[in-house]
């Protein structure tokens, strides 16, 4: 089990994301505990394996996006729709030992956000995102204590109050590993789509269908 989403229009987050031990990703469409149907996806290019979680990333107001990282670092993103993927975009490179560890709403409303970690440093930084484009990014301050985290990632909830899942107070000046790094703004067009090969740069904003 990957993360929870709402492909089905339901209303609320009514579809489990699975992915086999081969890398193919499944949604489970759910009605309480009962399985209402199983839809396998296509298999993505073998580079793209690892999933890092659901968000709305396409301003639909439902946790309808499945997000990607590539094995060289470069994030992308599925919209669905249904089960059929609808839109695809590859929005940029962290840079070097920055994983995707998850997603959330950290600065309010629906708009999804990519949380990171640094493999080597235990630092943490947040790709403030609107729809697909990426706006800032901000180092996740751990209160008294440094910016880098001591243990890994696991999770994380709406634990302070706040409507969204909380905001951690941003800082530009952590001085624990580089920085996330936004990507360039220009490149190649070459979608993110199922058995094709991508490149390692992209215009953030090409989706399938685009003109």
């Amino acid at each position: 089990v990957i993360d929870a989403g709402d492909f089905f229009d339901a209303g609320h987050d009514n579809s489990i994301l699975l992915q086999n031990s081969n890398g193919t990703p499944m949604i489970w469409e759910m009605q309480g505990g009962t399985v209402l149907q199983e839809v396998t996806l296509p298999d993505p290019p073998s580079s793209w394996q690892q999933i890092v979680g659901v968000g709305d990333f396409f301003g639909t107001g439902r946790n309808d996006t499945i997000v990607w990282q590539n094995t060289n670092g470069e994030i992308g993103l599925w919209e669905m729709d249904g089960a059929t993927m609808a839109n695809s975009v590859a929005i940029g490179n962290p840079g070097s030992g920055w994983e995707a560890v998850g997603i959330g709403a950290f600065y309010g409303g629906t708009q999804s956000d990519i949380l990171f970690e640094n493999s080597s440093t235990g630092a943490a930084e947040i790709w403030q995102m609107n729809g697909n484009q990426i706006v800032a990014t901000n180092s996740v301050a751990t209160g008294t204590e440094n910016t880098t985290l001591a243990d890994t990632v696991v999770g994380f909830g709406d634990i302070s109050g706040y409507p969204s899942f909380g905001e951690p107070a941003p800082s530009s000046t952590a001085s624990a590993g580089s920085p996330v790094q936004p990507p360039t703004q220009s490149g190649s067009s070459t979608p993110l789509l199922p058995n094709q090969p991508l490149t390692t740069a992209y215009a953030p904003s090409t989706l399938i269908g685009a003109a």
